[in-house]
């Protein structure tokens, strides 16, 4: 599976290309927490990677890419009806993120599967 994640580059973070300002004392924190999301994430450990996100949310409740991450790490974990919330948050936040738009529409993919699977049962 294939996902577009922004990381953190020299202790920022990065939305699109554009740094996301959540004042000066919570964007360290914040930055360290998507970071330690991406390395969860890549590791395989969604739970703590999960509580990462969650906790950059919690800082930083309109970071688009707090919302695009938990997106991703709730697609990966299988739950893509939260991740698709998470993702049109992520979207209505910043428009033109593009790599939110990307994962949304993999998410969509994912639950049209899921749903074309369901009616074969059926």
């Amino acid at each position: 599976m294939i996902w577009r994640l922004l990381g953190v580059v020299g202790g920022a973070v990065m939305a699109a290309g554009v740094v996301v300002s959540v004042g000066a004392a919570g964007e360290e924190g914040v930055a360290e927490l998507l970071a330690r999301s991406l390395r969860e994430l890549d590791a395989g450990h969604l739970d703590v990677a999960l509580t990462s996100v969650r906790e950059a949310l919690r800082v930083a409740p309109e970071n688009p890419t707090a919302h695009n991450n938990a997106g991703v790490i709730f697609d990966r974990a299988g739950h893509h009806d939260v991740a698709a919330r998470e993702l049109k948050v992520a979207v209505q936040l910043r428009p033109d993120y593009e790599e939110a738009h990307y994962n949304l529409a993999h998410v969509y993919l994912e639950l049209a599967r899921q749903l074309q699977i369901d009616e074969e049962v059926e």
